[in-house]
């Protein structure tokens, strides 16, 4: 029975995806309870070829779907995806990330239907070759000690949808706003928040590692294009809010705001 439906949007994919792949390969969790779903956006060949001739090295009990479309973008991938999944849980890798082998399996031990499930995070700053705690390892850290985690507390890890599993319950119609390139991910889960009952902590060696390559889109963005992104991502997040206000929580969607508007005096 398939329980978790592993996403991966990829876009010209180089080398490092084979390290993506080979932590999934290496997983501790039954081969039967997953899938994978690859979607190849924005491109086709050569890096269609590439990616069949790396999935030849996955066990043949592990069940791997490989979907393309001409239609860029890493949201509408992902919605393809979701389409796509059979599983009770949906977990989103980035195609230059990878896992620790536990992962999936720890998870899903801690899962239900209304519980996202949150992975600690390493870092990997590809420039020092070195590992750093990212905003996430931080909130895990911090939120480790506490008996409940509430969505104030564990905000952090709403500005993200990877390093975790979510029901696929939760995310019921929802899907990603494919006008967005910037905060795309923060803006999915803030329209989840009010479906979410809980959310839990796997142990600390469940580890999501995140790699920082340079030359990424956040890091060519000029300051004006910064500021507008800030502007219309804010009137989205209001915009969710205002959809549905005796579900959603106030306080959560000011704190998104506030925080897009302090990273952006900070840079």
């Amino acid at each position: 029975m398939t329980e978790i439906s592993v996403i991966i949007p990829t876009y010209r994919p180089e080398s490092y995806f084979r390290e993506c792949l080979d932590s999934l390969w290496k997983q501790t969790l039954g081969h039967s309870c997953f899938e994978v779903i690859i979607v190849l956006n924005g491109c086709d060949e050569p890096y269609r070829s590439n990616i069949t001739t790396w999935l030849k090295e996955a066990p043949s009990d592990i069940d791997v779907r490989l979907l393309q479309t001409d239609k860029g973008g890493v949201s509408n991938a992902r919605n393809m995806g979701i389409k796509e999944a059979h599983g009770n849980y949906i977990a989103f890798i980035d195609d230059d990330d990878w896992l620790s082998d536990n992962y999936l399996e720890n998870l899903l031990r801690l899962s239900d239907d209304g519980t996202i499930v949150v992975a600690n995070v390493k870092n990997f700053d590809e420039n020092n070759s070195k590992y750093i705690d990212d905003y996430i390892a931080r909130a895990y850290k911090k939120n480790a000690c506490r008996k409940k985690i509430t969505l104030m507390s564990g905000r952090s890890f709403f500005s993200s949808c990877a390093c975790k599993i979510i029901p696929k319950r939760v995310i019921g119609s929802h899907r990603f706003n494919t006008r967005f390139s910037q905060s795309e991910d923060a803006l999915f889960m803030a329209t989840l928040s009010k479906n979410v009952r809980a959310i839990s902590l796997a142990p600390s060696d469940t580890i999501y590692y995140r790699r920082t390559r340079s030359g990424s889109v956040r890091h060519r963005r000029s300051k004006l294009q910064a500021t507008a992104d800030v502007l219309r991502t804010s009137v989205a997040f209001a915009g969710i809010y205002l959809s549905d206000m005796r579900h959603y929580h106030l306080p959560f969607f000011l704190t998104r705001i506030l925080g897009l508007v302090k990273n952006m005096f900070r840079k």
